[in-house]
């Protein structure tokens, strides 16, 4: 939820919005949300997932504390996998993450 609000929240006027799920093998899914808007300086990239951490330039242009991405981390660490991020100012950013997949019935 919070890398979809994000999205949005940092995105451009009309800019778009892409979320997928794709089965990479029988017991594990790739999520990856991108969109297009401001993207993220190169040299907070590795900052970004910090308690507090805030982009300098982001401030009046979106509201937060500066927790949402260190607890997503968090979360998807607890899941046993990692989050990456991929981001070019004025291109956008995708955000992802490997998880378990729910066993077919």
């Amino acid at each position: 939820m919070n890398l979809t609000s994000n999205a949005i929240k940092y995105n451009r006027p009309n800019g778009l919005i892409t979320l997928h799920a794709t089965l990479i093998d029988p017991q594990h899914v790739r999520v990856s949300i991108t969109d297009t808007g401001r993207g993220i300086p190169e040299k907070d990239l590795v900052r970004i997932f910090e308690k507090f951490f805030r982009v300098a330039d982001s401030e009046g242009y979106a509201t937060g504390t500066g927790l949402g991405l260190s607890i997503v981390k968090q979360i998807v660490e607890a899941h046993g996998s990692q989050i990456d991020v991929k981001s070019q100012v004025d291109v956008g950013t995708t955000f992802s993450f490997i998880l378990k997949a729910a066993p077919a019935e």
